[in-house]
């Protein structure tokens, strides 16, 4: 049936509202969690930088998170460049598959994994080859791996109370390990010319360096800390509100 002249304005008007409606509440479940670049110094020199965005789709009980991230070091003389994609899913931002590319002195080595059936399932190609890897990937567990500064807001994210254990997946050293995260406390830090309180939290995996990580209330880094390889990693600029 055809719609009197008069009411058509109506539903077209109607349509459009609903139509703007709808994309506004898509663009609204599009959020930027993090980004930014840290500069990264040895002993006081620089010797790198690190760029990342943290992005999540979807409502947080359906949520999907892309961690992306681009390192460029050179420490020893030789440069090093990383290129890592996390993906993690849920309320809790289980990581559920990754993809790291690391290029050091003219040799290459691409990791793809995932989590399945609480194993890390991972396949790794390198100048010498092919090589599946599989280990244990336990419930709750957050994936930092080595020489990535953004992964560390997963396990800001998942730290509770004054102190906690939390596992630990590290593809490039290809295991899983448990982490003692204690809270030292809240600390003022300048970020980009900005004072910040900020919480002080110290991490000692089983095995790895202890590391001094300050984060904010949102869980977003700002500063990282290894003080046995005299590295620190710091924002250049303050995050956005």
């Amino acid at each position: 049936m055809a719609l009197p002249t008069s009411t058509f304005p109506r539903y077209v008007a109607l349509a459009i509202a609903l139509a703007c409606g709808g994309v506004g509440t898509a663009h609204a479940q599009n959020v930027t969690l993090d980004e930014g670049t840290f500069r990264i110094t040895v002993a006081g020199r620089d010797v790198g930088r690190e760029t990342f965005s943290i992005k999540q789709s979807g409502p947080a009980a359906n949520a999907s998170v892309n961690a992306r991230g681009s390192v460029t070091i050179d420490s020893a003389g030789v440069a090093e460049e990383l290129s890592s994609v996390l993906q993690l899913t849920g309320a809790t931002l289980q990581p559920t598959a990754y993809n790291l590319r690391a290029a050091r002195d003219q040799r290459e080595e691409q990791i793809a994994g995932r989590i399945v059936s609480g194993r890390f399932i991972a396949k790794i190609v390198s100048p010498t080859g092919e090589e599946l890897r599989e280990y244990l990937a336990s419930d709750r567990a957050v994936l930092i791996d080595r020489g990535i500064v953004h992964h560390y807001y997963f396990l800001a994210r998942r730290m509770q109370g004054e102190s906690m254990k939390i596992p630990v997946i590290i593809p490039r050293r290809g295991q899983q390990v448990t982490a003692t995260v204690q809270l030292r406390g809240e600390e003022e830090i300048t970020v980009g010319g900005q004072r910040i309180t900020a919480r002080h939290l110290v991490v000692t995996p089983a095995g790895g360096e202890e590391t001094h990580l300050w984060v904010d209330a949102q869980s977003r880094v700002l500063r990282l800390e290894v003080p046995a390889l005299r590295l620190d990693a710091s924002r250049t600029a303050a995050p956005r509100n």
